[in-house]
């Protein structure tokens, strides 16, 4: 006999713990040194920078991949230092 797992909690906190992480897929406003920056995080060779659309591959993302909102990241990129502080973090909305 076979048991059937009830995973409805289970799937809904992993979903909603996801929708709170830097990664692929997602919309992010962050603070750079001060300034605020709105991107959307895609795939290699998907990047647009006009569009806001930036690699997750990106030295910048790289180093806030995982990161939730209110994290503050202390960085250096290209030999400059970056304060990076999530503000907010979202799911892209995708039309079919």
């Amino acid at each position: 006999m076979v048991k059937m797992l009830n995973n409805h909690k289970t799937n809904n906190d992993y979903k909603m713990s996801q929708s709170l992480v830097v990664g692929i897929g997602k919309k992010i406003e962050i603070e750079v040194n001060g300034k605020i920056q709105n991107w959307e995080v895609v795939d290699v060779g998907k990047s647009d920078i006009e569009k806001g659309k930036i690699s997750y591959n990106a030295p910048l993302i790289q180093y806030i991949l995982g990161a939730k909102k209110g994290d503050k990241i202390k960085s250096k990129i290209m030999n400059k230092d970056f304060i990076i502080i999530i503000k907010k973090v979202s799911f892209l909305k995708i039309l079919i």
